[in-house]
């Protein structure tokens, strides 16, 4: 057991990481393993809450990309924000994210994985609030054409995703997106 948990203690750090809630420079600096061009580095996702009115003050969550040793991809999943800090009591864009992912977390009835392939049977149904936020980074190939820059053109040999609570259900959607796009070697670690 120690050896697994050896082999994945730096996606767990990554998954604690990904709390961060700037611009994707400390989450950089924690996780200095991870390089690739820094305008690659992170994306947000918007989440269907009030998503076209207050655009400033739109909730999301964020995924944090880097390349470890070269050639693995590694997707990090930040989960709800809970803004309850004394530097953030007053932060509206916290707040909104809070509450957005809140209705993330709570759009609980089951739906329908439209970008899988068509021959899926049964079909699979997941959390329509978790499909909806990764939904929206999946959007207008926004993941796809991120990975492709990090990686000059071409796919990553490996790949790792993580996340905690939220993130780790943004991070399983995620894993099932490559496998269905046939990437490499892929490994999935939630908390």
């Amino acid at each position: 057991m120690a050896h697994i948990l050896k082999d994945i203690q730096h996606l767990v750090r990554y998954a604690h990481w990904a709390y961060t809630n700037d611009d994707g420079a400390e989450f950089r600096s924690m996780a200095s393993d991870l390089g690739g061009d820094v305008q690659y580095r992170k994306l947000e996702i918007v989440t269907p809450f009030f998503k076209d009115a207050l655009k400033e003050l739109t909730p999301n969550t964020h995924v944090h990309l880097g390349v470890r040793n070269g050639e693995t991809l590694v997707l990090a999943f930040r989960g709800t924000d809970f803004p309850f800090t004394v530097e953030n009591l007053f932060n509206p864009k916290r707040w909104w994210g809070f509450w957005g992912n809140v209705w993330t977390d709570v759009a609980f009835h089951m739906t329908q994985i439209q970008w899988l392939p068509k021959k899926a049977n049964p079909p699979v149904l997941v959390h329509e609030g978790f499909l909806a936020a990764f939904d929206n980074l999946e959007k207008n190939d926004r993941l796809r054409s991120t990975i492709l820059h990090l990686f000059s053109g071409l796919p990553p040999a490996k790949i790792e995703v993580c996340g905690h609570s939220l993130g780790a259900a943004l991070a399983t959607l995620c894993a099932l997106w490559q496998a269905t796009r046939q990437s490499p070697g892929l490994d999935r670690h939630g908390q």
